[in-house]
């Protein structure tokens, strides 16, 4: 059985809210907790808070991870600036959909010698946008789509 993403993130948001003092991880379904090491200069542009893994499967490990990127301009502009990188990267754009403080992205295209599918939402939050991809094997996304999506749309700000 693989790894339940969606509720370890929801566990690690919840566990956020409810223990904000000492930023503990508690995740019954792996069966462990842990404190989280946050940095006292996490002012820096680019800061990966976290990442989880889906077992692997044709050496590659299905990942969920999350980072807080310093941005001050709007959504909009992060939106046209991703949209070239992405293309510009030879990737396919499948989806795009935009709200007022947040774009979702499905993407494929091939990246480090594989073919890989993409699902990312982005939220813009003051001066940062908080982003969290989902990356799988193409060949394994129609097997792992349902429980990667799942943890992408389940991201919520606690602040």
């Amino acid at each position: 059985m693989n790894i339940k993403l969606g509720i370890i993130l929801f566990t690690l948001v919840i566990s956020a809210t409810n223990a904000q003092a000492n930023n503990r991880l508690i995740s019954p379904d792996l069966g462990f907790s842990m404190e989280i090491p946050v940095s006292d200069s996490a002012d820096s542009a680019i800061h990966q808070l976290a990442v989880f893994f889906l077992p692997t499967s044709d050496g590659f490990s299905a990942n969920v991870n999350v980072q807080k990127q310093k941005f001050v301009d709007s959504i909009k502009t992060y939106d046209q600036i991703s949209t070239v990188q992405l293309n510009s990267m030879g990737l396919t754009i499948i989806s795009r959909e935009m709200s007022d403080n947040m774009v979702v992205y499905e993407y494929t295209g091939d990246a480090q010698g594989r073919s890989l599918h993409w699902y990312a939402k982005a939220i813009k939050n003051g001066s940062y946008v908080y982003l969290v991809t989902a990356t799988g094997l193409e060949s394994k996304w129609p097997v792992q789509k349902q429980e990667l999506m799942k943890a992408i749309d389940s991201f919520q700000l606690t602040q």
